[in-house]
């Protein structure tokens, strides 16, 4: 739910030229696997601190 979330935040700022600077589809495709990454590194963090 939380990776939805942040991804549509992320759609609707580029939707509205929210960013400083031009993003094109491959910098929002890193931006997106980037930000994918650091939610798995997360959750798998937690579970483990939780055994």
């Amino acid at each position: 739910m939380k990776m939805q979330t942040f991804q549509t935040g992320l759609c609707v700022m580029l939707a509205n030229d929210l960013f400083t600077e031009s993003v094109d589809d491959d910098r929002m495709i890193h931006m997106m696997d980037e930000a994918a990454e650091d939610f798995i590194r997360a959750a798998r963090l937690r579970k483990q601190q939780e055994a």
